[in-house]
């Protein structure tokens, strides 16, 4: 159920940003095997389609910013 709980959250997450959730899966898996944030460029090289520059950044913030949310409260205890 608790894996359940967090693919679903995986996949809002993707959905809500226009990511892959593979490649958000990896991203995150990656950095928390590590037990670090995730960075922000990685965030960026995570988004699809052609934004201005302001518009990537200000998505890529968000999305570093949800991405730890939801590694710290899927990962927790790691």
């Amino acid at each position: 159920m608790f894996a359940d709980k967090r693919e679903k959250a995986l996949f809002k997450l993707s959905t809500e940003y226009a990511v892959q959730p593979e490649q958000l899966s990896e991203v995150i898996d990656k950095y928390v095997c590590l037990r670090q944030e995730v960075p922000k460029d990685e965030m960026t090289d995570l988004l699809k389609g052609k934004h201005s520059y302001m518009q990537t950044r200000t998505l890529s913030s968000n999305l570093f910013t949800a991405v730890n949310e939801y590694a710290e409260t899927y990962f927790t205890g790691w």
